[in-house]
This record gives structure tokens, C-alpha cells and sequence, in this order.
């Protein structure tokens, strides 16, 4: 990284304090655990039952279960004791937004997902054209881009449900706030990158591995300056707009 962009970033950073321990953040471990465990049984389940004959927008539905049932779940069943003697927003460190606040912290999420969307297409175009130079072949979309092109009228509702809405909850909840403290906590250096790495590996996109460990790098940096709350929003501005990309790219194709 250039000296004068790595100083900027250390700047930037030593303006906002680091998060507020948790009171539970010791469970944060043994609760990534399960979760990563619950996430691995149910992908590899789900990879050895053939659902190509189920509708699009069931195979959607099924394709977040990995992460909301498995992950999610996984993690509850640690955290139970935590959650029920703190309360859900301690263990989350979700403090209240002070009116005062909220024109901050969405001018800021506007800041960081005009950041976002244009980098990150960036480099999933320059990686794209990278590849294709050396003769890579193998370019998988996502599974949202796949189901979309048999979807009908239901499919879509649901899609931006588990878009706007699920995977961000979920996601941030998992490797911004659960990941990234587990690894500060067990001392493991450059804690945010390891997270953003697992988060783009988990993805399961060769060819957006370093546009995902952007988001990821992006995503951690608002957990960083604006809480849990300002991560899951900027993300779910991030897939909204990823979202109607899609719908306008199928309507160009198709009409």
C-alpha cells in the first residue's frame, strides 16, 4: 500500500475510537465456530441435493439458509446465556441513534456507497479482463443472476427480501461484529482483512475475490466509524443498487 494512502487511513481511523467491548465478547469465539460449522454442514448438504427442479424462488429461499439458519443459528445457540443477561443490543453493541446523529449517519453511508459501488465494479471488471488476458475460462455467476433468468412474478419480492434485507442483517452480524472481534480477541493480525477474506471466500466467485475483499475492507471500515448499524445499512445500499443492476440488465437482455 502507498505511504501517503496508508497514512491517510490511519488518520482517518484515529478520528473514531474502536468499538466498545462487548460484555459477552469472550463467547464471540465459541460462537464463530458454530457458526462457520453450521454454514459448512448446511452448503455441503444442500450441494448434494439436486433442487434444479424446485421454482426460483424456492431455490433462493434454500440458498440463504446456509448462512441465516446455519450461521445465524449456529451463533444463537452459543449466545444464548449472553442474550438473555444482556439483551440482544448489548451483544450486538447497538446503542441508540440520537436524533442529533441521523443526518451524520446517513450522509456518511451516502459517502461510503459512493466509494463502494464504483469501486468495486472496478475491480470486478479489471480482474475480469485480467483473467480472460491469462485464458480463464471458469466465470460462475451468483446465485441471485442464475435463478433470476427463470424467475417469475414471486421471485423478485422475495429476492429483495433476502437482498436489502436478510443478507445484511446477517452478514454484518456474522463477520463485522462476531469474526472481526473473535480474531482481535485471539490477537491474530490484521484482523479486518482476515474477515473480509473469509466473507469474499464464503461468496464463492473466483473472479470477485478482490472485489469482495474490498466490500469487505469497506463494510468493516463503516463497523469501524458508525457502528454495526452503519455497516448492515451501507451493505444493503451497496446490494440494493447491485439489485437494480440486475433487474435492468435482465430487462435489456430479454427485451
Amino acid at each position: 500500500m502507498p505511504v501517503g494512502l496508508h497514512e491517510k487511513i490511519r488518520q482517518l481511523l484515529s478520528r473514531y475510537p474502536e468499538e466498545p467491548d462487548c460484555p459477552c465478547e469472550q463467547s464471540f469465539p465459541k460462537a464463530l465456530l458454530a457458526a462457520l460449522f453450521g454454514i459448512i454442514i448446511l452448503s455441503t448438504v444442500f450441494r448434494l441435493i439436486d433442487c434444479s427442479a424446485l421454482p426460483a424462488w424456492l431455490q433462493l429461499l434454500l440458498g440463504q439458509t446456509p448462512f441465516t439458519l446455519g450461521g445465524l443459528g449456529g451463533a444463537w445457540l452459543c449466545l444464548r446465556q449472553p442474550l438473555r443477561e444482556f439483551g440482544w443490543r448489548r451483544v450486538l453493541c447497538w446503542s441508540p441513534l440520537p436524533p442529533a446523529e441521523r443526518e451524520q449517519f446517513w450522509r456518511r453511508n451516502l459517502r461510503l456507497t459512493i466509494i463502494l459501488i464504483p469501486g468495486s465494479i472496478g475491480i470486478s471488471l479489471l480482474v475480469a479482463a485480467l483473467l480472460q488476458h491469462v485464458g480463464w475460462e471458469y466465470f460462475p455467476e451468483q446465485n441471485i443472476e442464475t435463478l433470476s433468468k427463470k424467475a417469475n412474478w414471486l421471485f423478485w419480492p422475495l429476492a429483495f427480501l433476502c437482498t436489502a434485507v436478510i443478507a445484511p442483517v446477517v452478514e454484518e452480524i456474522l463477520f463485522r461484529h462476531l469474526m472481526f472481534r473473535s480474531l482481535r480477541l485471539s490477537r491474530i493480525p490484521a484482523p479486518a482483512l482476515l474477515a473480509a477474506c473469509v466473507f469474499s471466500l464464503l461468496h464463492a466467485l473466483p473472479q470477485a475475490i478482490p472485489a469482495f475483499i474490498f466490500v469487505g475492507l469497506m463494510l468493516q471500515l463503516a463497523y469501524r466509524i458508525g457502528s454495526l448499524r452503519q455497516a448492515i445499512v451501507l451493505h444493503a445500499s451497496y446490494n440494493l443498487i447491485m439489485f437494480w443492476l440486475l433487474i435492468l440488465r435482465n430487462i435489456v437482455t430479454t427485451g
